[in-house]
């Protein structure tokens, strides 16, 4: 069962509603489901300034190795932090669901293979709470 869910996204290179706005929208549709999330970008605030990264990466490290699966938002926009996320999400075991809002523009993308990908949040949600949780490994 599926308690607390980590929302990977774009952080660092995006604008205020790109950062936050799906997050506050995935916060309620897990809320809904009785789910709980982690906001990475939350850890920002609570290093009280941007040149504290190796405390951001040790507070959402923490939040990963604690969480059950990983909400993986798949943007166009430039992203440095959701990669670093993804990897720590695959080397730990974690089941990863990705909400891909590119239209299929990384179709091919090959760090992205074996990702069940899906276009809405709704979707992507449906599936943490249904199904084989092991088949969102992804491979190693």
């Amino acid at each position: 069962m599926i308690r607390l869910v980590y929302l990977a996204g774009p952080i660092d290179l995006v604008d205020g509603p790109e950062r936050h706005d799906w997050r506050i929208e995935a916060e309620k549709a897990l809320g809904a489901r009785g789910m709980s999330s982690y906001n990475p970008a939350r850890a920002f605030h609570w290093v009280g300034d941007a040149n504290g990264g190796s405390k951001v990466i040790r507070i959402n490290r923490m939040a990963m190795e604690q969480s059950d699966a990983v909400l993986f938002r798949l943007t166009t926009k430039p992203t440095v932090g959701t990669w670093r996320e993804l990897q720590m999400a695959i080397d730990m075991g974690k089941p990863v669901v990705g909400w891909d809002v590119t239209n299929g523009a990384a179709a091919n993308a090959i760090y992205l293979d074996g990702m069940q990908r899906y276009s809405t949040l709704e979707s992507a949600v449906y599936r943490l709470l249904n199904g084989d949780l092991d088949a969102l490994k992804m491979p190693v």
